[in-house]
């Protein structure tokens, strides 16, 4: 299934996500789970930039989403 229409139909149902999509796609998947409150854990690489990585530390911390990186 599309992570992207997971989040839509079940997002209110999901505690916690394991992101293991590939690579490009792990920072905006990670985005779409924290920004719904939804824990996150995700394999490497998390981002391809300095900027990507900020932007996902910062909607964590503002959130208090737990995260994970393996």
């Amino acid at each position: 299934m599309d992570y992207r229409k997971l989040f839509d139909e079940f997002g209110d149902q999901l505690d916690v996500v394991a992101i293991a999509t590939p690579d490009h796609h792990h920072a905006p998947a990670a985005m779409r789970a924290l920004r719904r409150d939804v824990a996150v854990y995700c394999e490497k690489p998390l981002t391809y930039s300095i900027q990507e990585a900020r932007l996902l530390a910062e909607e964590a911390t503002k959130r208090k989403v737990p995260t994970q990186m393996g």
